[in-house]
């Protein structure tokens, strides 16, 4: 609630979406989304930069209170940015207009909430870097993993579980590979590791002390 008082006490218009697990919103013409900024009040999306081809590249990861503005997402006709719901989420859609002749001043206390923003989904786009760094198939989908049960993972004695189904697909997407890649790497987690996969498309970690990556 406190990004919506923020924007009603600053007399800033917004508007609130819902979006269900796996709804997109494509962002294909940059003027028609200029200043345009959103913030995640609850659940969590993923970005992919789609080219006409078909190729995609995941970007980031995005959680309550990231923010994004679409001016960063600079757009060419040969490709486009999908954002899609990890799970059931929230969102927050605002313009603050930055020209002369129209300026907007905003509250000190929503200046910082949003810089504090900005700062953690800097932080969210690196660690997706450090996903895809990795050259190998197999080495990038654990690594998404871990970095899925780290942000979202609720810890119960030993156990990690996260607490919204995902399908081999979106792995896919994320880690930048093939379905049936995904597909070999969970079994070998499940045979191998305490990573497990569910066939309800849970993902948890059995006991964490045997973690070794």
């Amino acid at each position: 609630m406190k990004w919506i008082n923020f924007f009603s006490n600053d007399n800033i218009s917004y508007y609130t979406y819902k979006l269900n697990t796996e709804d997109s919103i494509i962002i294909h013409n940059s003027q028609s989304t200029k200043n345009q900024s959103i913030i995640i009040l609850c659940g969590s999306i993923y970005i992919v930069k789609t080219f006409v081809n078909k190729e995609t590249l995941p970007l980031v990861i995005l959680k309550k209170n990231n923010i994004l503005n679409f001016n960063s997402l600079k757009t060419k006709s040969k490709y486009y940015y999908k954002l899609t719901a990890l799970e059931k989420t929230y969102i927050l859609s605002f313009k603050i207009p930055y020209d002369s002749q129209n300026k907007k001043k905003i509250s000190y206390n929503l200046f910082i909430s949003m810089m504090d923003s900005y700062n953690k989904t800097i932080s969210q786009y690196e660690k997706m870097n450090e996903v895809m760094s990795h050259k190998y198939a197999k080495n990038r989908i654990i690594q998404l993993i871990l970095l899925l049960c780290t942000e979202f993972g609720i810890v119960t004695k030993k156990q990690i579980q996260i607490p919204f189904k995902i399908s081999q697909k979106s792995l896919a997407t994320l880690s930048h590979t093939q379905k049936n890649n995904v597909n070999k790497t969970i079994k070998y987690l499940y045979q191998n590791t305490p990573i497990k996969y569910s066939n309800k498309k849970n993902i948890y970690i059995k006991n964490i002390y045997y973690i070794n990556y």
